[in-house]
C-alpha cells in the first residue's frame, strides 16, 4: 500500500501559518475492507508525516514576526475514518 500526501504551508502578514496536509486514501483498501473500516497508517509513513510536521512547525515558528500556527490534516478518500497519533510534540511546540 503507498501512501501519498500533499503540502501547503502559508504565513499571514500577521504572522500566524498554516500547514494543510492532504492525505490520499488507498482505494484498494475501501474495496477490501469497505466504508466503515478505518484507515490506520503505516507506521514508517506516520513516522515521516510526524516529523515532516514537526519540521513545518519549527521552520515557521522561527520566522520573523511569527506569532502561531496550525495544522490542519484532511483525508481524502471514500469517507472511512482515520487512526493518526499526534506527535509528541517534544520541540516545545504544543500539537
Amino acid at each position: 500500500m503507498t501512501n501519498a500526501f500533499h503540502k501547503l504551508r502559508s504565513v499571514s502578514t500577521r504572522g500566524n501559518s498554516l500547514t494543510s496536509v492532504l492525505l490520499h486514501d488507498a482505494c484498494e483498501a475501501v474495496l477490501d475492507e469497505g466504508l466503515t473500516s478505518m484507515n490506520r497508517l503505516p507506521e514508517r509513513f506516520a513516522e515521516k508525516l510526524a516529523a515532516y510536521i514537526e519540521s513545518c512547525a519549527n521552520q515557521l515558528s522561527s520566522l520573523s514576526g511569527y506569532v502561531g500556527g496550525m495544522t490542519l490534516i484532511v483525508m481524502g478518500g471514500a469517507g472511512r475514518g482515520l487512526a493518526l497519533i499526534p506527535p509528541s510534540g517534544s520541540s516545545g511546540i504544543s500539537h
